[in-house]
Parts: structure tokens; C-alpha cells; sequence
């Protein structure tokens, strides 16, 4: 998924932080990092990349969080909308939710 674009944004339809990374040439560490907790996340309703560009602070959380699961070595179940995260165990059975 492709968080940034390859072009200066001005528009107010973005969010000031998502503008200043995407913006900012020497924010091109802290743009690798985000999109590292974004692979493998999966957009189940279709607009994670809108809300990231536009509200910023809770899909960069969402981001956040499933690095962190990742880490863990958590298996995340991504089959229903709601909650964000079902963490399975390694049986199948829910472990917990966020």
C-alpha cells in the first residue's frame, strides 16, 4: 500500500502532519518506518490510505499497533470488520481484541 506521494501537497484536504512527511525530504526515515507498521495491514473497509492522509493521528496508531502485534508474532485476524485487531491464539480461538 502506498502511503506518500512523490509530489509536494498543499491542499487542505490533508491532514498538516500527513503533509509534513510527505512534504519534508529529510523525513524520508520516519516515512520508511510508518510504511514498515503499515505491510502487511489489511484495509478491510477501503479506506485506511483516506483517513491516514486526512485525520492522521488514529490510523498512524492503527499502524503502530500491528507492528507491534507483528513483532509479538501475534496472528491477527483481519476476517471481519469490527474490532480493528482479533488476536488469535495459535489454536484458532480468540485470544484478545483491540
Amino acid at each position: 500500500m502506498q502511503l506518500f506521494f512523490e509530489r509536494q501537497l498543499e491542499s487542505e484536504m490533508f491532514h498538516d502532519k500527513y503533509k509534513l512527511l510527505n512534504n519534508t525530504i529529510t523525513l524520508n526515515n520516519e516515512r520508511e518506518i510508518i510504511e514498515q507498521w503499515a505491510d502487511g495491514f489489511v484495509d478491510r473497509d477501503g479506506k485506511i490510505i483516506d483517513d491516514f492522509q486526512r485525520e492522521f493521528h488514529s490510523t498512524l496508531w492503527e499502524f503502530y499497533i500491528h507492528q507491534l502485534l507483528k513483532k509479538m508474532g501475534a496472528i491477527i485476524d483481519f476476517s471481519k470488520h469490527r474490532p480493528d485487531f482479533i488476536v488469535k491464539n495459535s489454536d484458532g480461538s480468540d485470544k484478545f481484541f483491540i
